[in-house]
């Protein structure tokens, strides 16, 4: 006697729980987290006010750009520690903390060029030696001559 496939198995299971739970197929619409778009964005916009809807670098105050930032660069070790990956994680711990100041709000461009730059954003280190940055940036970059077969992607002229 054949046995039926798993595929046919699992779509009769799935026909019956949808029909016992009417509300089910909305729900695997919105994902398995689907509740949690609600949540995440309400607790995102409490956590931004807390922090004063501001970069704390450069002012940025676009909502779309702003995002929670670890001072002291210990976001991993945090994550280690059971904080969990999760942005609803991170939101609830920093209210129910009284919003710590061991995390501030940084724009997208601060916080990567902090990531990027050894934990220093480059406006801070532009305030603090503006001469320098900009001898550094008036400064024309040396020229380098590339040989004809390197522009010509190897075919020989």
């Amino acid at each position: 006697m054949p046995s039926k496939k798993p595929s046919v198995i699992r779509a009769k299971k799935r026909r019956k729980y949808l029909r016992a739970h009417p509300n089910a197929r909305e729900n695997m619409r919105l994902g398995a987290r689907g509740s949690d778009v609600l949540e995440n964005s309400i607790l995102r916009k409490m956590v931004l006010d807390g922090y004063g809807r501001r970069c704390n670098c450069c002012g940025e105050s676009n909502e779309k750009f702003l995002q929670i930032d670890h001072v002291h660069n210990d976001g991993n070790v945090e994550r280690k520690g059971g904080g969990g990956r999760r942005r609803l994680t991170i939101f609830r711990k920093i209210i129910r903390g009284g919003f710590p100041a061991n995390y501030q709000i940084l724009c997208a461009n601060c916080n990567w060029g902090k990531e990027m730059n050894g934990g220093v954003c480059p406006h801070i280190e532009i305030m603090a030696n503006p001469k320098a940055h900009r001898e550094a940036t008036t400064t024309p970059p040396e020229r380098t001559e590339l040989p004809l077969a390197v522009l010509w992607n190897g075919v020989n002229a």
